[in-house]
């Protein structure tokens, strides 16, 4: 086999396992709390509103709110109120395909669900991208290039999120974009390739979640001082990928925010999102968002908020209902932590730190980092105590790029041990689903939903 062919292969393979993976657990993970995706009803609802001719949903339309008095968990929500709409028309468009072929109700669901499936892939191969844009022996660039997106592909709380819809995945791959794009601007400088590829990740995080929100700070302050040092020389020649690069930014995503002002005069949606959930409380019923009602010292120190968080990271699947096994967390961040250690003690990370552009990256990025977990953090105090892993899991693309990178020097050449490895961690994951599914008595998508696609199939 050539070198050209093994490179393609070790590219194409691991994404086409994940994707079956994906597409499998989509018809596997049921509608029900123990056995559903978190929020997976209220998100269905806005594509469902834009296949019945309402292309740019509004919060105020009845079928975009849960607000049905049969349905327990309502509270009136819409998330046609938040300007991230983009994994919303991509679902759409997957069930209006499924609609093309005459897909009965429950089929239309699993599509709905094949959006996420495409976002956990694309979020798979840019974390592999950009580890083979930091190695540059053809020996070894592809092959841990493989081993880092099925090290993100199959950790156990991204491949639920990549099976069911939800919009955490469609951010977690507008972050591998922004950090590839990073990777390769910095290293290359920026032409035209990091710089469209660094307008697609930012849209993408912009219409995609609001907690990857600090992966857009991060990728414009890198962006724009590297940019501008690339070209000290000359700043008039910084001038044109900036502005080229602003401007794709700016048409892509402006007019949903301008929308969002001109409804609801709230930028991002968090606001009237809120005020609509304390009037469905005005009207007598339950609150279904509560803030954490004690201090920040308090949430971290003494609350299980923190422990729960870091379960929730790896693996706890349904609304919170089944846990992955001890065991299985324990290796996954045995790998990851490995691998993190293996990198900062390396040579690499030194030869990092002595270079400017590179520890503006890094800062950029721990910064980012921050800022998300900020993110979650406010909002548990503030609006909604949720000790939700997914919250924070755009933390795993950059994460997976470090851990993989000090893997390689564990491992070295040692292509044997790596493949078991691989091979290993791989297994583990499909074996958890399995449990869980055991476990869990995961019913799948076709016994006992009619009640919920009558809900969300328009």
């Amino acid at each position: 086999m050539s070198a050209r062919m093994r490179h393609r292969l070790l590219t194409v393979l691991p994404l086409a396992l994940l994707a079956v993976f994906y597409a499998f657990l989509a018809t596997r993970i049921g509608v029900g709390i123990e056995s559903g995706g978190p929020d997976e009803t209220a998100r269905l609802l806005v594509p469902k509103a834009m296949l019945r001719g309402d292309l740019l949903p509004s919060g105020y339309n009845p079928d975009t709110v849960m607000n049905w008095e049969e349905y327990p968990y309502s509270g009136n929500y819409s998330y046609a109120f938040y300007p991230q709409l983009l994994g919303a028309y991509v679902t759409a468009a997957f069930m209006s395909l499924a609609r093309l072929f005459g897909a009965a109700p429950a089929w239309q669901l699993v599509a709905a669900r094949l959006s996420s499936v495409l976002w956990g892939v694309v979020g798979a191969y840019f974390v592999g991208r950009t580890v083979r844009e930091c190695i540059d022996d053809d020996s070894e660039r592809f092959a841990y290039g493989a081993a880092a997106s099925l090290l993100v592909g199959f950790w156990p709380q991204y491949a639920f999120l990549s099976s069911y819809v939800n919009n955490d995945v469609v951010g977690t791959a507008g972050v591998a974009m922004l950090v590839c794009a990073l990777v390769m601007g910095v290293r290359r400088g920026w032409a035209f390739r990091p710089c469209a590829l660094l307008a697609a990740g930012i849209v993408v995080c912009a219409l995609g979640y609001l907690n990857t929100y600090g992966f857009i700070l991060a990728g414009i302050v890198v962006f724009l001082v590297s940019c501008v040092r690339e070209h000290a020389s000359d700043r008039r020649a910084a001038v044109r990928p900036i502005a080229l690069t602003a401007l794709a930014c700016a048409v892509c995503t402006f007019p949903f925010f301008a929308v969002n002002i001109v409804r609801y005069g709230d930028v991002i949606g968090s606001r009237v999102f809120e005020e609509q959930h304390l009037a469905w409380v005005a009207q007598g019923n339950d609150a279904l968002m509560r803030p954490y009602d004690q201090s920040f010292w308090s949430l971290v120190l003494l609350d299980p908020f923190v422990s729960t968080t870091l379960r929730s990271f790896v693996g706890t699947f349904g609304y919170m209902y089944v846990v992955a096994p001890d065991i299985v967390r324990c290796f996954y961040w045995a790998t990851l932590l490995l691998g993190t250690g293996a990198f900062l003690g390396s040579v690499r990370l030194r030869r990092a730190c002595a270079s400017r552009r590179w520890r503006l990256l890094v800062v950029a990025l721990l910064g980012a980092a921050a800022i998300t977990v900020a993110l979650h953090v406010w909002r548990t105090l503030n609006a909604d105590y949720q000790a939700q892993g997914r919250y924070v899991i755009a933390l795993l693309m950059p994460w997976c790029v470090l851990a993989t990178l000090g893997l390689r020097r564990v491992f070295a050449r040692h292509w044997v041990v790596l493949g078991a490895f691989v091979v290993a961690y791989v297994a583990i994951c499909v074996a958890t689903f399995a449990y869980v599914m055991w476990h869990g008595a995961w019913p799948g998508v076709f016994v006992g939903s009619e009640e919920f696609l009558a809900m969300v199939i328009p």
